[in-house]
C-alpha cells in the first residue's frame, strides 16, 4: 500500500510517498503558503484505513496553490517512476497532447467538452464531445485522423468530421462549425505550472482532483488506453452562450449527467483547463485493464 504522511497546511512540509510498485521512497514538498480562496469542498477526511486510489492520506488537506518538488537525493532511487513527458511525445511509446479542455452545459440539456490541441502527435486538431438532451453522444472532429485517434480511445454514438474551428487562448474559448457556435469566458487563472512525474498524477493528484473538482486524473478508457491528465491551470467559466442552427441552447448551468464517453467526467461547474495528456494504448493482444 502507498502512504503519504506529514502534511501541515500553510507551511512547507515533506511528504513521504512509498511506491506501490517497488517501495522506493519519494519525498515531495508541498508549498502551501498561498492559501487564499480554495474551494471549501476540499477538506479531506482523515484516514479511515481505506486507501483512495492506492494512496492512504492521514492528514486534513486544506490548500489552494500547491507545488511538488522531488527530493534530489531520492530521485535516482525512483528513476523508473519519475518519467516526465513532453509535448513531442512520451517515453515507452506514449502519445502526448498539450492544449485546453473547455466544458459547459446549458439549460437545453446539451453538454459539451471541447478539446483544443495545438500540440499532438497528429499536429494541431480540435474536437467536440457533445451529449445532447436525449443522451446521444456525438464526436465532432476537425479531421479524419483526429476522429480515428479519438474513437480508438473513447466511445460515441455518432462521429462527424466537420470544418470545426476552435480558439482557446487565455480566458476565452470560441467554437464554430456549420451549425454550432459556442463562446465561453473564464475568470481568474488558478495555475499549477510545475512539471511532475506521471506517478504523482496517478497517486497524489488523483484524490486531490477528485475532492476539489470531481474529476479523475488517471484511469483506463473504454478501449483499455491508460491516460494521465496533468493540469497546468484552470479557470471557472463566468459566462457562456451556445447556438445550434437557429436554436439558442439557453443559459449556462452545471453538468447534471455523466458524459459516458471515458473514465472521467468534466467538473460540474463549467471550466477552461490547460492540460497535458499522456496516453498509453494497450499492446496488441493484451486485455483491457491489465
Amino acid at each position: 500500500m502507498s502512504r503519504v504522511e506529514g502534511f501541515c497546511p500553510g507551511f512547507e512540509t515533506s511528504w513521504l510517498f512509498h511506491s506501490a510498485f517497488d517501495g522506493a521512497p519519494l519525498e515531495f514538498r508541498y508549498l502551501t503558503n498561498q492559501i487564499r480562496d480554495l474551494e471549501p469542498r476540499l477538506s479531506a477526511r482523515r484516514s479511515t484505513g481505506h486507501p483512495l486510489n492506492g494512496v492512504e492520506i492521514e492528514s486534513k488537506l486544506e490548500f489552494n496553490v500547491w507545488r511538488i518538488e522531488l527530493n534530489e537525493e531520492l530521485r535516482a532511487q525512483h528513476s523508473k517512476m519519475s518519467m516526465t513527458t513532453n509535448v513531442s511525445g512520451g517515453s515507452d511509446g506514449r502519445a502526448v497532447l498539450k492544449g485546453t479542455i473547455s466544458s459547459a452545459a446549458f439549460a437545453s440539456g446539451d453538454q459539451f467538452v471541447i478539446g483544443y490541441w495545438p500540440q499532438s502527435p497528429l499536429g494541431p486538431f480540435h474536437d467536440i464531445m457533445w451529449l445532447d438532451a436525449n443522451d446521444t453522444r456525438t464526436l465532432i472532429a476537425s479531421s479524419r485522423d483526429a476522429a480515428n485517434f479519438i474513437t480508438s480511445i473513447y466511445h460515441f454514438d455518432h462521429v462527424m468530421v466537420s470544418s470545426l474551428h476552435v480558439e482557446s487562448e487565455g480566458a476565452t474559448t470560441t467554437v464554430w462549425t456549420d451549425k454550432l457556435e459556442i463562446e465561453m469566458t473564464g475568470g481568474r487563472l488558478r495555475p499549477l505550472p510545475l512539471r511532475r512525474p506521471l506517478a504523482v498524477t496517478r497517486y497524489i493528484e488523483a484524490p486531490i482532483a477528485r475532492w476539489l473538482m470531481g474529476v479523475e486524473t488517471y484511469g483506463l478508457s473504454p478501449t483499455g488506453a491508460r491516460e494521465w491528465y496533468q493540469t497546468r491551470g484552470w479557470r471557472w467559466v463566468r459566462a457562456a452562450t451556445a447556438q445550434h442552427g437557429n436554436d439558442d441552447l439557453g443559459e449556462l448551468v452545471e453538468f447534471a449527467r455523466p458524459m459516458n464517453v471515458g473514465f472521467s467526467n468534466p467538473p460540474r461547474r463549467a471550466s477552461i483547463v490547460s492540460v497535458t495528456v499522456a496516453i498509453e494504448r494497450p499492446a496488441i493482444g493484451s486485455e483491457s485493464g491489465t
